[in-house]
């Protein structure tokens, strides 16, 4: 699901793909086992299961970790708000259930007056 020439673009199939990683993380016995055993993994075994995106050295941390909240809240905070309740609430639906979750937050967001701002502004640039 890396897809940084396309952002926000949400339809159908990402929707799909979507639940599917999301009912994966569901089955994965390697991520399961992490939380029934709490047995201690290290950052490889980590990047390995899925249970993170990325791993950096001591060093660079500080500077990745703000890298990745600047990128966050260049998304609007409706947008973010949304999205961390999807993200949360969503684990615990049926595809179905999630995929209409989604939609429906989507619809908010889109719809939101911050959304609106925005898509104001970027039209302006364009001409």
């Amino acid at each position: 699901m890396n897809r940084p020439e396309v952002y926000n673009a949400l339809n159908h199939a990402l929707l799909t793909e979507l639940g599917e990683v999301i009912n994966q993380i569901r089955k994965d016995l390697g991520v399961g086992g992490v939380i029934l055993t709490a047995k201690p993994i290290d950052a490889r075994e980590a990047f390995r299961i899925g249970l993170v995106n990325q791993v950096v050295s001591a060093e660079e941390l500080i500077l990745k970790a703000k890298e990745m909240a600047e990128a966050i809240l260049k998304n609007g905070s409706t947008a973010i708000r949304l999205a961390m309740d999807l993200i949360l609430r969503g684990m615990d639906m049926s595809l179905d259930n999630s995929l209409a979750f989604e939609s429906a937050l989507s619809a908010l967001t889109i719809g939101s007056p911050e959304a609106l701002q925005r898509l104001k502004a970027f039209l302006e640039k364009k001409t």
